[in-house]
């Protein structure tokens, strides 16, 4: 391999961990931080082998993380000192970069002693290397729009540079710049409080039941993984099995309650869901915070669309369906939506923040040796 063909990206998640090639060859596995966080060394090690990556003392490996937060950890600290002595227990620390909000790449010692810098660092290293992908024209859009399996991340941009000051989880989410919603793994009640069942209103039950992957295979917008159980249930990544789980948000099952209404349950979700992060990016492309309020009871708006010709949208993760249904807002109405996906693979629009540090290490390398 040549020097460059050395490095590689991986971002620790509460839920995932994402790795990637330079070239953007991607994988992704599931990992329940709040669990297996003892058994991460494994997860790595796996997580290199099914990449088919030979690591080698040569090979340097630049790291961003979200996994701190999970709750088996008592403070970020101790999350981020924890996620590194996992990693470093297969990998030598010496050829481990921590990537920090700002735009730093730190030695794993550095990082332990500034905890809050490496922690929940991967959305600005996934925009610091969009904004320097000159031929997606990333630095003429207005906002990069992430969309994983948990969160949405909000990212304004202006006159090319990342535009907010936030540099922690809380105040991204005071800004509406982090939005707990997600692809798979957002509980139906945190979504919605009441569903329409055959025309008439009915709250529904405050369980995990039914996860937002649910209304995903109901809609045949995700694919089926017959062997993977990670579901509120534990039972398969089926259709059939997600029918039931959504039947059961309104409590019934999936022989009491008919495909067809099951499905409408899954599209009146799907719509509150894209309502979410509507309400989120208007207030983030609009020049003032959105005064738009949204009503509880009926999912929209209650100021009228700002007009936002001319505003795009740069797309990362794995979220179509959503930008599908944001596409029709009419508060977005002249919001151009593009999506990473489009450029490259699915697996490493999903794994970017893996591919972003990864290509971020290597810029910074290369301007080292060029000095």
């Amino acid at each position: 391999m040549s020097s460059d063909e050395k490095i590689f990206g991986i971002d620790i998640g509460g839920a995932n961990i994402k790795l990637s090639r330079l070239d953007g060859n991607s994988v992704a596995v599931a990992f329940p931080m709040w669990t297996d966080y003892d058994k991460l060394g494994e997860a790595v090690v796996k997580l290199l082998s099914e990449l088919e990556v030979d690591f080698d003392e040569s090979c340097t490996l630049a790291v961003t993380m979200t996994g701190e937060m999970a709750d088996c950890f008592f403070s970020r600290r101790e999350g981020v000192a924890a996620i590194l002595d996992g990693l470093t227990g297969v990998i030598p620390d010496h050829q481990c970069q921590v990537y920090a909000v700002g735009g730093k790449l730190l030695n794993v010692q550095q990082s332990k002693q500034h905890p809050w810098g490496v922690a929940a660092s991967n959305w600005h290293a996934l925009v610091s290397w969009l904004l320097t992908q000159r031929q997606w024209s990333v630095d003429r859009c207005s906002a990069v729009l992430d969309i994983g399996s948990t969160t949405v991340d909000i990212i304004p941009i202006s006159a090319g540079q990342i535009a907010t000051e936030a540099k922690t989880d809380r105040d991204r989410m005071q800004l509406g710049q982090l939005v707990y919603t997600g692809m798979e793994r957002t509980p139906i009640h945190a979504i919605v409080s009441h569903l329409s069942v055959n025309g008439v209103r009915c709250p529904v039950m405050a369980e995990r039941f039914a996860t937002s992957v649910d209304v995903h295979l109901v809609l045949r917008t995700t694919s089926e993984e017959p062997n993977n159980c990670d579901t509120a249930d534990g039972r398969p990544r089926t259709r059939a099995c997600a029918l039931a789980r959504l039947a059961r948000m309104v409590g019934e099952d999936s022989e009491t309650l008919s495909e067809a209404s099951i499905v409408s349950l899954a599209h009146q979700i799907l719509d509150a869901q894209a309502s979410q992060v509507a309400q989120a990016l208007l207030r983030n492309l609009q020049a003032e915070p959105a005064r738009a309020v949204l009503d509880t009871e009926s999912h929209e708006p209650t100021s009228s669309p700002s007009p936002l010709s001319g505003k795009t949208v740069f797309v990362t993760g794995h979220g179509r369906p959503i930008v599908d249904r944001l596409r029709t807002r009419a508060e977005l109405q002249g919001v151009h939506f593009e999506l990473l996906e489009d450029r490259v693979t699915s697996a490493a629009s999903r794994c970017a923040p893996a591919l972003a540090v990864a290509q971020l290490w290597q810029q910074q390398a290369r301007s080292r040796a060029s000095r």
